[in-house]
C-alpha cells in the first residue's frame, strides 16, 4: 500500500522479488498483490510500469511476459504500442516475444476502443514481406479475429463474461414419444436439435435407458439400424464419428454394451480415437456441492492442441460456473456457462478463446461405479418429495450414503 507509484525503481524491485517468489519457491500470493496493486494504477494511466518494464521488450521471459498481460488486464493497447514499437525497429520479421504477445493475448477487442492503434497493428504485420509459415498463421488469425469482432459487435455486448454450455436441459419429453426405435432414429436424423454424434448418441442412450428400466420397450434396439442412420448423419449432416473413449466410458451401464461393441467391431468406421479430447475437472463434487452451491468447475490441460506450446505461467484450462439448484425451478436455477472472460480466471490458470469455445463442448457426467452417464437430454435437476435426494435424468443423488458424483468430464 505504501509502494510509491511514480517510482519505477521501486516498482521495478518489487515486480522482481514477486518474480522470484513466484518462479523459485513457487508462492504467488506477493505476485497477486503486486499485479492488482499495478492493474489499478494502469487504469488510470498508460503511461506507467508496463511501458517501461518493456522498454527492453526483447529481454523479457515469456514467464515474465505472461504476468504482463494479466495485470494489463483490458488495457490491451498498452501492449499494442509496445508491438508497434518494437515493428517500427524491426519491420521485417516477427520476433519471439512479438509472436507471444500475438498468440497469448486478443487484441481485436482493441478494434473496437482503440481503432486506429488496432489498424496500425494490422499495416504493420501486412508489411512483412516474407513471414515464415507460423508468422503467417498468426497473421491471418489476427485478420480473422477482426473481421469477426466487428460482427460481434453488432448484434452484443463485447464485454461478456460468460457462454452458456449448450446441449444441456433439452428435456426428455421429444424423445420419449418416440414409440419405437426406428422412429426415434428418424425422428433424431432429422431433428434440429442434433446437431452432431454425441446428441444423437446421448438420445439413444436415454431413451434405452428409460424404457428398459420401465420395461416397457416395444421391439429391439437394432444394431444395423443405429448404424445405418450415424452413418447417414456423418455423410449427410456433417457428423463427426463417435469417440471410443466417450463411447467405451458410457459401456459401462450395461444396456448399451452389446450395441457399442457390435458397431465398434464391425463399424469401425463410425467411431474414431481422433478429433476429439476428454478434459476432466480437477475435483469431485457430492450431491451437495454439485446442485446445492453456486461454484466454479475446473478443467486443466497440458496444451490446447497437440501443435501448440503454451509458455504461459500456469496452466491452460476452462472453468465452467455453476450456478446453484433453486427452490423456485426456472432460468435462473441450475445454470451452466463457460467463463470467457480471462480477467475472470486465477493467477495460475489461463483461457485459450482461440481454441476453447462453448459451441464445441459436450458435457457428461462421470459417475462412480456407473461410469458415463450422458445428460444432454434430461431436464434441469430437481429435487426428490422427501428432499433426500437430487434427480437429474434417470439417476438420483442420495445426499446421504456412499459414494460421491462428480463433473468430470467435457467433451471438445
Amino acid at each position: 500500500d505504501e509502494l510509491d507509484t511514480g517510482n519505477y525503481g521501486d516498482q521495478l524491485y518489487v515486480f522482481k522479488v514477486a518474480m522470484y517468489m513466484l518462479m523459485a519457491i513457487k508462492k504467488k500470493n506477493f505476485m497477486e498483490m503486486v499485479v492488482k496493486k499495478f492493474s489499478i494504477e494502469i487504469a488510470k494511466c498508460d503511461r506507467f510500469f508496463v511501458p517501461q518494464y518493456l522498454s527492453d521488450f526483447s529481454s523479457r521471459s515469456p514467464k515474465q511476459l505472461s504476468v504482463i498481460i494479466k495485470m494489463v488486464q483490458k488495457q490491451k493497447h498498452v501492449l499494442m504500442e509496445i508491438l508497434i514499437n518494437n515493428f517500427e525497429r524491426n519491420p521485417s520479421n516477427i520476433d519471439a516475444n512479438s509472436r507471444f504477445l500475438l498468440k497469448n493475448v486478443s487484441f481485436s477487442v482493441c478494434n473496437n476502443t482503440h481503432q486506429p492503434l488496432y489498424q496500425k497493428l494490422v499495416d504493420s504485420l501486412a508489411a512483412i514481406d516474407s513471414p515464415s509459415k507460423e508468422d503467417y498463421m498468426l497473421m491471418v488469425n489476427l485478420f480473422r479475429r477482426s473481421e469477426e469482432t466487428l460482427s460481434a459487435l453488432k448484434c452484443q455486448d463485447f464485454e461478456c463474461e460468460a457462454s452458456k454450455v449448450p446441449n444441456l436441459f433439452l428435456g426428455f419429453k421429444m424423445i420419449k414419444d418416440q414409440a419405437n426405435f426406428t422412429e426415434l432414429l428418424d425422428f433424431l436424423l432429422d431433428s434440429p436439435l442434433v446437431t452432431n454424434s454425441y446428441i444423437f448418441f446421448d438420445a439413444v442412450h436415454s431413451w434405452v435407458f428409460e424404457y428398459r428400466r420401465s420395461k416397457t420397450l416395444h421391439g429391439s434396439v437394432e444394431i444395423e439400424a443405429f448404424a445405418e442412420k450415424l452413418a447417414e448423419g456423418i455423410s449427410k449432416r456433417g457428423w463427426s464419428p463417435l469417440s471410443k473413449v466417450y463411447i467405451t466410458n458410457c459401456r459401462k451401464r450395461l444396456f448399451l454394451n452389446g450395441l457399442m461393441k457390435e458397431i465398434m467391431r464391425y463399424h469401425p468406421a463410425l467411431t474414431t480415437m481422433n478429433g476429439y479430447r476428454s478434459v476432466r475437472s480437477i475435483s469431485d463434487y457430492t450431491p451437495c456441492e454439485l446442485f446445492s452451491q453456486d461454484h466454479d468447475v475446473i478443467f486443466q490441460f497440458e496444451s490446447p492442441t497437440s501443435n501448440y506450446s503454451c509458455d504461459r505461467i500456469g496452466s491452460c484450462g476452462f472453468i465452467l460456473r455453476v450456478s446453484s439448484l433453486k427452490d423456485d425451478p426456472g432460468e435462473n436455477s441450475f445454470n451452466i456457462e463457460l467463463i470467457v472472460n480471462p480477467e475472470l480466471y486465477p493467477y495460475d490458470l489461463h483461457y485459450h478463446e482461440e481454441f476453447v469455445s462453448a459451441t464445441n463442448m459436450h458435457l457428461s457426467l462421470d459417475i462412480d461405479e456407473m461410469g458415463g452417464y450422458p445428460v444432454t437430454w434430461s431436464k434441469k435437476p430437481s429435487r426428490d418429495s422427501t428432499n433426500d435426494c437430487f434427480i437429474w435424468g434417470a439417476v438420483r443423488f442420495h445426499m446421504k450414503g456412499s459414494g460421491s458424483r462428480t463433473i468430470k468430464d467435457t467433451h471438445t
